[in-house]
C-alpha cells in the first residue's frame, strides 16, 4: 500500500495535513530563503492538496514527471522531505548570479528562493519498497522561474 507521510522520516501518518510536516517544510524552505533576503513562504492547503492529488493519481515511483499545472513545482524521488529541499537548494553552487537566467541544472534552487513566490504546499508519497521509495512534490504560488525576471527574484546571499 502507498501512503502519504507526516514527517521527513519513513513513517506513516497524515501527510500534508499534518502540522509538524507543514512546519518542517516551511522551516527548511525559509532557512534558505532568508539566506537570499527574500520573504518567508507561508503554507497553502490548496497547494498541498494539489500535490497530494497529483502524487496519489500518478505513479511517479520509477520516473518523475511534472504535473504541467499552473503552479511552480519541485519534485524529488528517493529523498526524505528535508533531504529533497536540501538537494534543491544545493543547486545554488551551479547558479550564475551574473547571468541571472534559467538553467535546468538550477531550476529547483531558483524556485525555492524565488522572491515572488509567497506560498508553498507539499506532499510526500511513500512508494513502499519499490522504485524511489519516496516521492516529494512541492507546489509554489505564484510560480517562479519566469524568463526575464531572474535578476529581480533570485538574489545573491
Amino acid at each position: 500500500t502507498t501512503t502519504g507521510v507526516a514527517s521527513t522520516a519513513p513513517t506513516s501518518g497524515l501527510g500534508a495535513a499534518d502540522i509538524s510536516y507543514q512546519n518542517d517544510v516551511l522551516d527548511r524552505h525559509n532557512l534558505y530563503r532568508r539566506r537570499h533576503h527574500v520573504p518567508d513562504l507561508t503554507w497553502n492547503d490548496d497547494l498541498a492538496n494539489y500535490a497530494k492529488e497529483y502524487l496519489d493519481n500518478h505513479n511517479l515511483c520509477f520516473q518523475l514527471e511534472h504535473s504541467g499545472g499552473s503552479y511552480g513545482e519541485n519534485l524529488a524521488g528517493g529523498f526524505s522531505t528535508a533531504a529533497a529541499i536540501d538537494a534543491w537548494y544545493n543547486e545554488v553552487s551551479l547558479y550564475d548570479f551574473n547571468k541571472s537566467e534559467f538553467s535546468s541544472a538550477t531550476g529547483h534552487f531558483t524556485q525555492v528562493v524565488w522572491k515572488g513566490s509567497t506560498e508553498v504546499g507539499c506532499y510526500t508519497y511513500q512508494c513502499g519498497n519499490v522504485g524511489f521509495w519516496w516521492v516529494v512534490a512541492c507546489e509554489y504560488y505564484p510560480r517562479g522561474n519566469i524568463i526575464g525576471w531572474f535578476a529581480e527574484n533570485v538574489l545573491p546571499e
